[in-house]
């Protein structure tokens, strides 16, 4: 920004001689009159100025011994200044780098570099996607988070940055081995499925981030998938087991007063279907409640198949009935229901750490916590925001 400030504005190249030199320049750093660009040589100091504070260093040398003198001038200015009385021309010419200077801050070209086994044209259509193509602004871009998004879209590749260079973004690459293959799968982080406290790990792959003791919480990152090496990020899928202490709670509940259905009687009714047409072999309807079951039989005449069967269907009644349950009974009904839930979830030993009844408006609520071992590690897909 500097040196095109510098080419429209214009500088000047001065050179200073005289005893008084050093003296001149605190006098110059004291009055801020910026000097670039220092150099000695042969008892002289060349430096660069901007116009407007030439003046002020001229001013800045009375009683000074130096000299000053303008060795080049430079920039646009001074180019124009020739053609001060032409307007027109000065005018268009100052349009022109503006127009130049604005579309300088978009994006008009992507290119991709690094890449073998992966077509440049599937890098650049993830780009696109991200945002990465002529005509954005390069202020919307961020380039270490789409290099991180780029290696997410395309889990072949290990190393990804972005580069804008004037005008143009450049995708620097680096693919990854074909026997790598815990890189071909999409990348993934270890998450804590259940709080507990780790005593086991074994890490296939990823970055472990826990330790043998730590307690951890519902949620929280066990293997990370982003791996951090020599100032480089890359994304592999985490793989492993994180075997932790944990606790689980279980409730049931039952009413002391319920329903339920008992069977009264069967009823069979036939159908006789003659190709399409269905016709029934008995008189009335069943109503519910019933359970139904049926059977297909088909006929046939002389030994051989005709288009005719029947179908013998079953109707199993059943009745609604009260029933009331005693507190004993009730208790021994929620232990077994609960202690079979438990069984069914844990394929692991444990132990119960506490047992409650609780009685509610018009039943019984069994809470029982165990405490067992699992792996808690559940492989969830990495997510850039």
């Amino acid at each position: 920004m500097y040196n095109f400030f510098m080419m429209i504005f214009g500088c000047l190249k001065i050179r200073l001689t005289g005893s008084g030199i050093e003296k001149l320049l605190t006098e110059a750093a004291k009055k801020r009159i910026p000097i670039r660009n220092l150099r000695y040589k042969n008892m002289a100091v060349t430096g660069s100025i901007q116009p407007k504070y030439f003046l002020k260093l001229k001013n800045a040398r009375k009683g000074i011994d130096v000299k000053i003198k303008i060795i080049k001038k430079s920039g646009i200015i001074f180019k124009l200044y020739p053609h001060r009385k032409r307007v027109g021309f000065i005018l268009g010419f100052l349009i022109f780098l503006s127009l130049l200077k604005f579309l300088s801050l978009f994006v008009w070209g992507v290119s991709v570099e690094g890449n073998k086994t992966v077509s440049t044209s599937q890098i650049i259509a993830v780009c696109e996607s991200l945002g990465i193509k002529n005509g954005v602004s390069q202020n919307s871009l961020d380039p270490k988070t789409l290099a991180d998004k780029i290696l997410l879209e395309i889990p072949n590749l290990t190393w990804a940055s972005v580069n804008i260079e004037g005008c143009y973004v450049t995708v620097n690459v680096s693919e990854a081995e074909r026997t790598d293959e815990y890189r071909q799968k999409p990348p993934s982080n270890l998450l804590a499925e259940n709080s507990g406290t780790v005593i086991q790990i074994d890490t296939v792959s990823g970055d472990t981030l826990v330790n043998i003791g730590d307690a951890v919480a519902k949620g929280d990152i066990l293997v990370s998938g982003i791996i951090e090496a020599k100032g480089t990020r890359s994304f592999v899928s985490s793989e492993g087991k994180i075997i932790a202490e944990v606790q689980k709670t279980y409730a049931v509940t039952k009413k002391f007063k319920d329903f339920r259905y008992v069977e009264t009687k069967r009823d069979k009714r036939r159908v006789l279907t003659a190709l399409w047409l269905d016709i029934p072999l008995y008189l009335g309807k069943t109503e519910p409640p019933y359970s139904y079951k049926s059977e297909t039989k088909e006929l046939s005449f002389l030994g051989k198949k005709i288009p005719v069967a029947v179908t013998t269907g079953e109707f199993i009644l059943k009745k609604r009935i009260e029933v009331k349950y005693s507190r004993e009974n009730l208790e021994k009904m929620l232990t077994k229901e609960i202690d079979d839930n438990i069984k069914r979830e844990n394929e692991q030993e444990y132990a119960v750490v506490s047992a409650e009844f609780t009685e509610t408006a018009d039943g019984l609520t069994l809470t029982k916590t165990i405490k067992t071992t699992e792996n808690i590690a559940k492989q969830v897909p990495i997510n850039i925001e």
